[in-house]
C-alpha cells in the first residue's frame, strides 16, 4: 500500500472564456460525460491512493455538485477518504500560479494530521491516465525528498507553455534545473514538468514553515530555487497527456477522444477513469439520422446528421439539423435545418432554426451555457 497521502490544487486562474465564467476549470465537462477534475482523482485513487485532498476556489460549487461524498471514487471511507478543503481568495497577485502557497498554509493541519510519509501533489487541468505506484516505489527507493514527473513533448507538440515548467536532467535522473520555455535552447530536449510532484510530508511541513511569511509564492518556484539543497529525482510519463490551458487546447483534446488509440489509453486500461455515474435511457437514434465517427452519451435524442462529435447527456439534434467537429455538452438544442461546425456548446444552450454557427478547427466558436443563438 503506497505511504502517500494525495493534495489536488483546482484554485489556479486558468481562463477558457465562456467555459469557465461559472465553474474552474477542473469543473469543465469532458468527453461526454467526464469532468476534468476526474483525471487527478482517478490517478491518485488507482494508485491506492485513499487521503485526498482537494483545495477549492471561490466558486466551488460544480466540484461539489460533482463529488458529492466520494463514493465514485472510493473515497467515502472512515479512515481517510476525501477532503474538501478551502482555497483562498488572493485578487490580483499571482494569478498564475498552481501550487500557491497561501492555499496550502490555509490547510497546514491537513497535512499535519497525516500519517502518510509522502504527498503527491497534482494540479487538475491535465487530461492523463498514469498509475502513479511505480513512481512512489522510485521515489522511496531513492531515497529522494522530492520526485517530479515529466514528459518529452514532441516537436509537433509544443505550444507556447508560458505558465509551464521544464526540466534539465543529469545522471540518474537527478533534476538539475526547473526553468520556463524561454529559457531553453531551441533544440533542446523539452522535458515538461507535468505539475505532478512527491514530496516528503516533512519537507513539505518545514517549507511552510520557512516560507510562510511569502505566501503569495509558487511552490513550484521554491523547488526551482532549492534544486541544489534537496535531493530532487525525476519519473517520465510515456503516455497521452493534453494540460487544458485554452479553448483551442479543450477542443483539440476532446477531438482526440474521437481516436481510437487515444480512447483505449484514456479510458480503456485498467485502471479506470472514474466519475459521477447518472442513470438515462439509451441515446434514441431517429429514422433519418446519421451518425459518423462520434461519441453520444445516454439521454441523447438525435434525428439528424452528426459527424465527428463529441455529444454530451440529454442533447437533441433535431432532423435537419448537422453537427460537425463539435462539442456540445449536457442538455444542448440543436434546432431544424441547422448548422454547427467547429462548435464548443456549454450545457443547454440552445441552436435555433435555421442557423448557421461555424468556427475554425484552430479557433473554435464558444456558445456560452444556456445561451440561444
Amino acid at each position: 500500500m503506497p505511504q502517500a497521502m494525495g493534495l489536488i490544487t483546482t484554485n489556479q486562474t486558468v481562463s477558457l472564456g465562456k467555459l469557465t465564467a461559472d465553474r474552474p476549470i477542473a469543473a469543465v465537462p469532458f468527453a461526454a460525460r467526464y469532468r476534468l477534475l476526474d483525471f487527478a482523482l482517478s490517478n491518485l485513487v488507482n494508485s491506492g491512493v485513499r487521503t485526498v485532498g482537494l483545495i477549492t476556489p471561490h466558486h466551488f460549487r460544480p466540484i461539489m455538485d460533482h463529488l458529492g461524498a466520494g463514493r465514485e471514487w472510493f473515497l467515502d471511507r472512515k479512515a481517510g477518504g476525501l477532503f474538501i478543503l478551502p482555497g483562498s481568495t488572493y485578487g490580483m497577485k499571482n494569478m498564475n500560479a498552481k501550487f500557491l502557497l497561501k492555499d496550502l498554509l490555509k490547510n497546514i493541519q491537513y497535512i499535519r494530521h497525516g500519517r502518510e510519509r509522502d504527498v503527491v501533489v497534482s494540479s487538475a487541468n491535465q487530461v492523463f491516465n498514469f498509475n502513479y505506484r511505480p513512481a512512489l516505489e522510485a521515489h522511496a527507493e531513492s531515497g529522494a525528498d522530492l520526485t517530479l514527473l515529466y514528459r518529452d513533448e514532441e516537436r509537433s507538440l509544443r505550444g507556447r507553455r508560458d505558465n509551464s515548467f521544464f526540466l534539465r536532467l543529469g545522471e540518474d535522473g537527478r533534476v538539475l534545473n526547473l526553468e520556463p520555455a524561454a529559457a531553453l535552447a531551441p533544440r533542446e530536449p523539452r522535458r515538461l514538468f507535468l505539475d505532478v510532484f512527491i514530496m516528503r510530508r516533512a519537507l513539505l511541513l518545514n517549507v511552510l514553515e520557512w516560507y510562510k511569511t511569502m505566501e503569495y509564492s509558487d511552490l513550484q518556484d521554491i523547488i526551482a530555487e532549492n534544486l541544489n539543497s534537496w535531493q530532487v529525482r525525476s519519473v517520465p510519463f510515456r503516455g497521452y497527456l493534453k494540460r487544458i490551458e485554452s479553448v483551442e487546447d479543450y477542443f483539440s483534446s476532446s477531438m482526440d477522444c474521437l481516436c481510437a488509440e487515444v480512447r483505449q489509453e484514456i479510458f480503456g486500461a485498467a485502471d479506470r477513469i472514474h466519475t459521477k455515474m447518472k442513470d438515462n435511457a439509451p441515446a434514441y437514434y431517429g429514422p433519418q439520422s446519421e451518425v459518423t465517427n462520434s461519441l453520444v452519451a445516454s439521454g441523447c435524442r438525435i434525428e439528424g446528421s452528426v459527424a465527428n462529435s463529441i455529444i454530451f447527456r440529454k442533447v437533441r439534434v433535431a432532423e435537419g439539423a448537422i453537427v460537425r467537429d463539435s462539442v456540445v455538452m449536457q442538455g444542448c438544442v440543436i434546432d431544424q435545418d441547422s448548422l454547427v461546425e467547429h462548435v464548443v456548446c456549454d450545457k443547454s444552450a440552445r441552436i435555433m432554426r435555421g442557423s448557421l454557427l461555424k468556427g475554425r478547427l484552430s479557433a473554435p466558436s464558444v456558445v456560452g451555457k444556456e445561451c440561444v443563438v
